[in-house]
């Protein structure tokens, strides 16, 4: 979550921007892969390994419940898609 992420959907591709060397960031996604539906999946799996070399890390299967803000930290409900299974993720706010 932390690591000045930003990112934006554009006809289905996803776009991210960070810093090169970045740690910390965290990507939730529904699905079981990256990229979202009807990707090519040798490039979703080649995609996702690009950028967990460069850092990012991947909760795949995973909803976002909630999110709320409380003072300078940002706490984000996760549950697993197949599983169930709760927990929660916090960070401080990236200005």
């Amino acid at each position: 979550m932390s690591g000045a992420l930003t990112g934006f959907q554009t006809n289905g591709a996803h776009v991210l921007q960070y810093p090169e060397g970045t740690n910390g960031v965290t990507c939730v996604e529904f699905l079981g892969h990256v990229g979202g539906m009807g990707i090519d999946m040798e490039i979703s799996k080649n995609f996702q390994k690009v950028l967990t070399k460069q850092g990012l890390k991947f909760l795949l299967n995973t909803k976002v419940l909630s999110a709320s803000k409380s003072g300078d930290t940002i706490t984000v409900q996760l549950e697993g898609v197949k599983d169930g299974k709760s927990q929660s993720v916090s960070d401080s706010v990236c200005r």
